[in-house]
This record gives C-alpha cells, structure tokens and sequence, in this order.
C-alpha cells in the first residue's frame, strides 16, 4: 500500500550495508571537491511500480501495487505512516530531489565523486542480497 500513483519517482540507494562506505570513501578522498556539497547515496532513480516489479522478479512472487489515501496510512502506522507519507508525496511533487542543489553547484554526482556502479549495487542487486527476507 502506497499513498502515491505507480509512476512516482524515487532515488534508490543501492545496498545500506556497503554502499554509505563508498560515499564516505570517495567524499573523504576529495575535500577540495567535495567541502560545502550535498551527495546523495543514489545508485539509480526508478518509478516505485518498477520498484515493486523488481522486488517481484527477485522474490519470486506477486506483487500488487495498491494505491491508498495519505490518511489510510497514518491511521495504520500511527506517526511513523505519516512520516513515511510525507517522503512520499515529496517523490510525487518533486521528480529531481537534488534539482535545487544542482542549480545552486551544490551537488556532487557519484560519476563526479569517481563512484562506479562496479562497486556499489543497483535497487536489484540490493534485493537479491536480502532475497531471504523477502516475504
């Protein structure tokens, strides 16, 4: 259940295990570059239906995405529901998060920060590494 439409945008972040480390790494590596920027752990930018269908091929079972009002998931959740709502309506208003800091020269990409994808995980590899734990 979702309070957002399946097209919905969002940054992914890859594998929370191992991927923070590398942005760590390579922001700690390059202060002349990287002092007074934002850089966002962010292996790739996906629609949330994709994210569903992705979990569903790893996982190996059906998923439906089921698309509710803001309210049903506050009055399920309690406060963490509605914080959760407000992430995501931020997606759904919002298609670049960091477009701001880009305009301003506030953002630092992971190509600029020398971050390659052979090292850190897309949203499908992070799956499989979990695949165990996947209802």
């Amino acid at each position: 259940m979702v309070p957002s439409d399946p097209s919905t945008i969002w940054p992914m972040a890859g594998d929370m295990a191992k991927d923070p480390g590398v942005w760590a790494r390579q922001i700690l590596a390059n202060p002349k570059l990287t002092h007074g920027k934002y850089a966002a752990v962010c292996t790739e930018v996906m629609s949330l239906g994709e994210a569903l269908s992705q979990w569903g091929v790893v996982s190996g079972k059906k998923g439906v995405y089921v698309e509710v009002k803001p309210e049903v998931i506050g009055k399920l959740f309690g406060l963490a529901g509605e914080e959760a709502v407000t992430g995501v309506l931020f997606g759904e208003a919002v298609s670049d998060w960091f477009g701001h800091l880009k305009e301003q020269g506030l953002f630092i990409t992971k190509e600029q920060l020398g971050i390659s994808m052979d090292e850190v995980s897309n949203f499908k590899q992070s799956l499989e590494s979990v695949k165990q734990f996947l209802g």
